[in-house]
């Protein structure tokens, strides 16, 4: 293996477990000890990780997400960005779920007269919307958050355990290597996780600011998503990390 595919693979098992050893890198890449403290001091060179006794940690570890109260009216030019890039995933016709949010309300504004679909949404906002426009929706119940308006689907789990989706369009709260993808609450994370099993697509909706982030708690992998949409204040080398799990990322920037 040459210096530049191993420090890739280093890499890549720092973003994992957030820190490595050289006796463990040694033995998982068959290199010399020598040779891996070698990477690790180049590596810390070049700002992506942080030499420590014994091997060496990510220069930045996933950072708790911010409240949504901080987070409701932030980033909106990026918000409508990400949702015209959805668009092209939204279905004419079928059964779709989309969650509460600001970049997901984005998206149903971007309704046009071709969507005839049957919507599923924990948003009572969404829901109001999207029946103005003529559409079929169901709202899923359970416990409203009053910080967030939406529902946590306490009260629908296993109704949502038994439903498909042709496509499903999540704003995330949150998404890191590490942790995977997350929510606000342990309903609202189980009410996600089996939307995103069910579903044929999963287009995840996530501005640049909740990228490297984590909440509460843990919906499941990264690897849930078919499509991962945000802007271009992403970072590289998360980008480059989610892509190599076989997710589609798209960044989503102003024309021309």
């Amino acid at each position: 293996m040459i210096s530049a595919e191993r420090r890739k693979r280093i890499y890549e098992l720092a973003l994992q477990r957030g820190s490595v050893s050289v006796s463990e890198l040694a033995h998982e890449l068959d290199a010399a000890e020598n040779t891996i403290r070698a990477d690790l001091d180049a590596m810390d060179k070049e700002g992506k990780l942080v030499r420590s006794r014994g091997g060496a940690v990510l220069k930045e570890s996933g950072q708790p997400a911010l409240p949504y109260s901080q987070i409701r009216d932030a980033n909106m030019q990026q918000k409508a960005l990400i949702a015209a890039a959805a668009v092209q995933f939204l279905p004419e016709s079928g059964p779709v779920f989309i969650n509460a949010g600001t970049t997901t309300y984005q998206l149903c504004l971007r309704f046009s007269e071709l969507h005839k679909f049957d919507l599923t949404t924990n948003s009572p906002e969404i829901a109001l919307y999207a029946t103005g426009r003529g559409l079929d929706v169901s709202l899923v119940g359970g416990k409203l958050i009053a910080e967030s308006m939406e529902t946590d689907g306490s009260l629908d789990i296993e109704m949502l355990e038994s439903v498909y989706w042709d496509a499903a369009f999540i704003g995330l709260t949150a998404i890191d290597i590490e942790h995977g993808i997350t929510s606000i609450n342990i309903p609202c994370s189980q009410m996600e996780a089996a939307v995103m099993r069910n579903s044929r697509l999963v287009v995840g909706l996530c501005d640049s600011s909740k990228l490297g982030r984590f909440a509460r708690a843990r919906a499941g992998d990264i690897t849930m998503l078919n499509v991962l949409i945000t802007d271009s204040g992403a970072d590289p080398e998360m980008i480059k990390s989610i892509r190599e799990m076989g997710v589609e990322v798209i960044v989503a920037e102003v024309e021309g």
